[in-house]
């Protein structure tokens, strides 16, 4: 199929699905879905950009971290049996050697789209996916638009950090919500409209930190008849908005130019009634866990995993620590998207968020009132952000940001279903992982990023079902190899080049050596998956 067909068949498509979701969200149509893109997008993460050495054609990468002058490619012109001359001893004897020597083989990667997928256009790192459209890290979807980070769901516009919901527009880090709009850490909700830190709510709009809420206007509970009345006029009000500008204001937009002042009669009661969980916190296992892991990857192990914090959180979306705005006690921050967008002047701790929903509501006269063109007027004594989330059960987590169902995590963003990890952002259904962004079903990996069923490895980027390798991108059923850019079902491999078992393992044990005295050393490693391929730090 030619190109452009290929686009306007997706794109045709995707069109007529959110005409679809505009009728189910809004009442009606607005409009083509070409005229909000630019909305739509504008919180996805950003991707990176190339032009392919070979065809000469744009390459979207699903990350900008590449080097920049790195030599780049579009996926489907990827060789991946193409054979490689195996280099000689000279350019193995060290690191610096070996990474000048594989400059013309370093080629990274972009527009991947792997397993089960078609009609997918301008995006990257799509798994099992279909019709997809200027989107990055894209799995077991369909009908995806303007998104990033979205696994397991269907007809989502312009949502980052989602997973498992359905006719979605605008959400952002999101879980299991049906037929949502412009939500925010907003789980297994239903016909929610502007709604942030909310679970379990159905029928609800403009509220914050509910849980199990219905027919609620912010955070006031209505009955059925007067709600839909309410809804009904601010879907209108809306779907109006929308028509005539392409675009509607942000919850964000909308909450930081309310007034942080307001309804201060309530705070007292919010900050006694949300007290401060005291929970045992013991590093000790996180210790062993890294000693265990570099010892694992390199052969030797690396002591006092604080001293590498740094290097390990190199390309990866960490929390920062703050204080609640309301009574000055500790808190996280993610800095990342969504989290990183909340004021400051409104962050809360995860008890205080939980005892905001049940008290600060809007009176019945004020949620009369409200359109979305006053809400800012009235919504300020009800926004409070908790940007410590802790959701399931969850053991001796320490420095994240959030935590899902994990078990001692250490220093990082999102741990879900994680054990014995740190310095990690969303190692997901995965264990001993440190440095690590975006890596799911893995174990036993330092600095390993976008990947899936990653075994015992260092610095892996884009590979799926890989194990005890060392600098691999865009690399599939690979195993027991170093330095490999664009290769599949290999082992004993040094640069592209397929070497004997004896070999490999001397030259393996050689260069882990090297690689365990530089970082024992220096406490971090100059060379990266991201830099090796333009051949300098």
């Amino acid at each position: 199929m030619e190109k452009k067909q290929l686009l306007d068949d997706t794109y045709s498509v995707l069109n007529k699905k959110w005409k679809i979701a505009c009728r189910t969200l809004l009442g009606k149509e607005v409009g083509e879905l070409a005229s909000f893109s630019s909305w739509l997008a504008e919180n996805a993460v950003p991707k990176g950009r190339g032009i392919s050495y070979i065809s000469g054609k744009p390459v979207d990468f699903s990350v900008g971290e590449y080097c920049s002058g790195a030599k780049a490619v579009q996926f489907g012109e990827v060789e991946f049996m193409a054979g490689a001359t195996p280099l000689s001893i000279n350019e193995i004897k060290d690191l610096d050697s070996l990474v000048q020597a594989i400059g013309e083989r370093a080629v990274y990667a972009g527009n991947v789209v792997l397993g089960n997928s078609k009609f997918v256009e301008g995006s990257s790192s799509v798994i099992d996916s279909f019709y997809v459209l200027d989107s990055n890290m894209i799995s077991e979807s369909k009908h995806v638009a303007y998104s990033s980070i979205v696994k397991n769901s269907e007809n989502v516009f312009g949502a980052n950090l989602e997973d498992y919901s359905q006719f979605l527009v605008r959400g952002f880090d999101t879980y299991k919500n049906v037929r949502c709009f412009e939500v925010w850490s907003t789980y297994l909700c239903s016909d929610a409209y502007y709604m942030l830190r909310c679970e379990n709510c159905h029928d609800c709009m403009f509220s914050f930190n509910l849980r199990g809420g219905r027919y609620m206007v912010g955070n006031l509970e209505l009955p059925r008849e007067k709600y839909l009345e309410i809804k009904g006029k601010l879907i209108s009000e809306l779907r109006e908005t929308l028509v005539k500008e392409k675009r509607l204001p942000s919850l964000m937009e909308i909450v930081k130019s309310s007034d942080a002042t307001c309804g201060t009669e309530k705070k007292r009661e919010v900050v006694l009634k949300g007290a401060e969980r005291i929970e045992r916190e013991d590093a000790t296992p996180m210790e062993d866990a890294w000693q265990k892991t570099s010892e694992m990857v390199f052969g030797k192990k690396l002591l006092s995993m604080d001293d590498y914090g740094g290097w390990l959180e190199r390309h990866v979306k960490t929390a920062v620590r703050e204080r609640s705005a309301l009574s000055g006690r500790k808190t996280l921050c993610g800095k990342f998207f969504p989290f990183v967008s909340f004021p400051r002047e409104r962050l809360v701790t995860l008890e205080e968020g939980l005892a905001a929903g049940k008290i600060l509501r809007l009176t019945s006269d004020e949620t009369c009132r409200m359109t979305l063109h006053s809400a800012h007027k009235i919504i300020g004594k009800i926004a409070y952000f908790p940007s410590h989330i802790m959701l399931g059960e969850n053991f001796n987590i320490i420095g994240a940001m959030m935590g899902y169902k994990a078990q001692n995590c250490y220093n990082g963003g999102i741990f879900s279903n994680t054990k014995f990890s740190g310095f990690s952002h969303f190692a997901r259904n995965s264990d001993y992982m440190w440095g690590s962004t975006l890596s799911y079903n893995s174990n036993f990996c330092i600095n390993c990023y976008n990947s899936n069923a990653i075994a015992r490895s260092f610095e892996i980027d884009s590979c799926f079902n890989c194990s005890s390798s060392y600098f691999l991108h865009n690399c599939e059923n690979v195993r027991e190899s170093m330095f490999c850019f664009g290769v599949k079902n290999r082992k004993n491999c040094i640069g592209n080049a397929e070497l004997d078992a004896a070999t490999y393992a001397k030259l393996k044990c050689s260069l882990c050596e090297q690689m365990w005295q530089e970082i024992s050393a220096k406490k971090c490693l100059k060379w990266d998956i991201y830099n090796v391929g333009c051949g300098k730090a």
